[in-house]
């Protein structure tokens, strides 16, 4: 073999190695990239639930039928939760939550054509509060444990 023929057997060796190391850095940056988008996502649902358990339910539903006077707010942050039902074990908490975004839904489209039961909305509102408080814990453990 010639020296041009070790020149190039050096330099794809040089390379392979190289690859090789990136290539094992990526699980671990994956990973880290993965805990620092559930960390943001539960800190995110963490606000929403924090939100929603200071939502008054009797006006809350009352708010609903009047559509010059939504409660927004209160509905990005049920909606909020909704989105992340992923990290919300308590299949009750889905429940309520997909009812509440269809009611919202709902409420959006038909602007004062329709008229929500308030007795039901403030019922399951309620349910969600006490139901949703499990979840504030576990996120507040994980995210001061991170």
């Amino acid at each position: 073999m010639t020296i041009e023929t070790w020149t190039i057997i050096g330099v794809l060796a040089t390379v392979l190695g190289t690859l090789t190391a990136a290539y094992q850095v990526l699980p671990r940056r994956r990973a880290k990239q993965e805990k620092m988008e559930r960390r943001q996502a539960l800190t995110t649902g963490l606000q929403a639930a924090k939100s929603l358990q200071v939502i008054r339910p009797e006006q809350f539903a009352q708010r609903l039928n009047n559509p010059d006077d939504l409660p927004l707010a209160e509905m990005e942050a049920i909606e909020t939760l909704c989105l992340l039902k992923p990290y919300i074990e308590d299949p009750d908490c889905h429940q309520h939550l997909g009812f509440l975004c269809s009611t919202f839904d709902t409420v959006r489209r038909e602007k004062s054509r329709v008229r929500i039961n308030e007795e039901d909305v403030a019922s399951r509102v309620r349910t969600l509060q006490g139901r949703i408080q499990w979840f504030v814990d576990k996120v507040r453990t994980e995210i001061s444990s991170k």
